[in-house]
């Protein structure tokens, strides 16, 4: 691996980005399942505005509170435990899309991270395998919990078809 190579994995740890994003559930109504998360790595400093975009559109956007390890954007709010490490939010955005591709943008200071996802599978997530831009999975549903591409990265654990929380 050379240096080049090294230094940008180093400056991308120490960025949020996208792990996981479902936009077909099909346990759970749309209204309810659907959820955009966001890891932060330990290293992450939270002084700066985060924003994400969905579709080039303004979909959140504000100063995330210290010591959290993940975002969770979701439509039912009440499915959000009062956890330390997780900030929920409303996930207010339209609709998701079940029949085509779409693309999530995310800001934070000098971080930028895309996902472009495929269209989408019933009842299957969008989950990060590794922390370059394209390497996505279709996969059952772990909102709160760690990916593969999230070593060092808090559970939450947030189940979405009960309402149960471990």
């Amino acid at each position: 691996m050379n240096f080049l190579t090294l230094a940008g994995f180093a400056a991308l740890s120490g960025c949020p980005f996208f792990s996981e994003i479902l936009s077909d559930p099909s346990l759970v109504e749309d209204d309810r399942g659907e959820f955009v998360e966001v890891a932060f790595s330990q290293n992450v400093t939270l002084e700066d505005t985060l924003f994400l975009f969905f579709e080039n559109k303004l979909s959140w956007s504000g100063i995330p509170l210290k010591g959290i390890s993940r975002m969770l954007l979701i439509r039912d709010m009440s499915l959000c435990p009062q956890k330390d490490a997780l900030f929920c939010d409303k996930l207010s955005s339209a609709a998701l899309p079940n029949s085509r591709t779409s693309l999530w943008t995310l800001q934070y200071g000098a971080c930028l991270d895309s996902a472009k996802l495929p269209v989408p599978k019933a009842g299957k997530s969008s989950q990060r395998i590794e922390k370059s831009f394209d390497d996505w999975v279709f996969d059952e549903p772990s909102p709160g919990f760690s990916n593969r591409a999230e070593p060092g990265v808090r559970d939450c654990r947030v189940k979405i078809n009960s309402l149960a929380f471990v």
